[in-house]
């Protein structure tokens, strides 16, 4: 492989990964800045929209199992998520994210 190839390559790669970052930070971060502005249904559809992170998928089951402002409560739906959001959090608890951890537990306590 030639040089320019490489140099090609690598910044492939590595603005990929940047983006994948970038994206989850900002995920994060709108859901957070909803979440304090109480527009709990802005939350609800941001991880609706990015349902393979882990906490998005804890998200909404913690919203449908106790309710929010303008999300009905739906204990079965709730559960559900919950089951769903435990082997992907796992993975994340077993690499000492706290915020993982916190999460399964919560999982465990209304989803099991």
């Amino acid at each position: 492989m030639d040089m320019k190839r490489f140099l090609l390559l690598f910044c492939l790669v590595v603005s990929s990964s940047i983006n994948n970052i970038l994206a989850e930070d900002n995920f994060v971060s709108r859901m957070k800045y909803y979440e304090k502005q109480s527009k709990y249904s802005d939350v609800l559809e941001i991880c609706y929209n990015n349902k393979n992170e882990p906490y998005a998928i804890f998200i909404v089951g913690d919203y449908f199992y106790h309710g929010r402002k303008g999300v009905p409560i739906n204990k079965a739906q709730g559960y559900l998520y919950y089951q769903q959001a435990i082997s992907p959090l796992t993975q994340l608890a077993q690499n000492n994210d706290n915020i993982a951890q916190y999460f399964l537990g919560r999982c465990y306590e209304y989803g099991t």
